[in-house]
């Protein structure tokens, strides 16, 4: 509850909406430029190297990383991006 003009009132959550629009950001691997949305997955390459966004914010990229995609249990990397930084190799 908050109080406004001297009277209680009750503040409640009736329903949250998805946004119409996904957040989307333009990255870069090696020297390909691409617009990328939130939930994506992208192919690396052929052998199966993927990754997935994870969360796009105001100022960063989340993404995972499954690598060696023929294996039974890949390895899994999770890593953030800032705008103009760059990456880690996966």
């Amino acid at each position: 509850s908050v109080q406004i003009n001297n009277a209680y009132k009750t503040i409640r959550l009736l329903r949250i909406e998805e946004p119409e629009k996904k957040a989307s950001a333009e990255i870069t691997i090696g020297e390909e430029s691409r617009s990328v949305v939130e939930g994506q997955t992208i192919d690396l390459d052929k052998a199966g190297n993927k990754m997935t966004i994870e969360k796009i914010d105001k100022n960063s990229v989340t993404y995972g990383s499954v690598c060696d995609g023929k294996t039974t249990s890949p390895s899994l990397s999770r890593q953030s991006l800032t705008a103009g930084a760059s990456g880690t190799t996966i």
